[in-house]
């Protein structure tokens, strides 16, 4: 196993032999657990700290690194010092799906709860933005291609109601 650092996120789960030493229903073991941990220094001792109250937030549940493989598996994912906030609030119309880093916490119940990164020093991608405003007036075709079907049935209606029948449903 590498050497753990600090900002390093991995993604975790327990281990086979602790879900069984824990004499527990499996599900209660993940209660406020996100199954994304962060290294933090506390104290002089390396911590590995949950992050589904938060990317930085300390009061989630913590496991020291002795806890890895006896209790927990690890598998390293980014480091918090080699990613930055991006300055777009959606990374993904701009950047390459490679260049951008989604950490989360409460398993991503909300959007509040999603937080995306870009690795440092990644670029503008003029085919990430040329796609997605392509794809974006593709949407827009199909709302005003819908919209014009919707006027022609408005239309059919008032020659229905017109003529009498006015037991239609709007």
């Amino acid at each position: 196993m590498k050497k753990i650092k600090e900002g390093d996120v991995y993604y975790f789960n327990w281990t086979t032999d602790y879900i069984k030493r824990s004499k527990t229903y499996e599900g209660s073991l993940r209660h406020c657990i996100e199954g994304m941990v962060v290294a933090k220094k506390m104290n002089g001792k390396m911590y590995l700290i949950d992050t589904y109250w938060g990317v930085n937030n300390t009061r989630g549940r913590s496991f020291e690194l002795k806890d890895i493989s006896k209790d927990i598996e690890i598998e390293y994912y980014c480091n918090l010092n080699k990613i930055e906030k991006p300055k777009e609030s959606e990374p993904e119309r701009y950047y390459r799906e490679e260049d951008i880093i989604t950490l989360h916490g409460q398993h991503s119940c909300h959007k509040s709860c999603i937080y995306k990164y870009i690795k440092k020093g990644a670029k503008r991608n003029k085919e990430v933005m040329i796609n997605y405003l392509n794809e974006r007036m593709l949407e827009k075709e199909r709302e005003i291609d819908y919209a014009k079907d919707e006027i022609e049935r408005c239309k059919t209606k008032i020659e229905k109601i017109k003529e009498g029948d006015i037991d239609i449903y709007l």
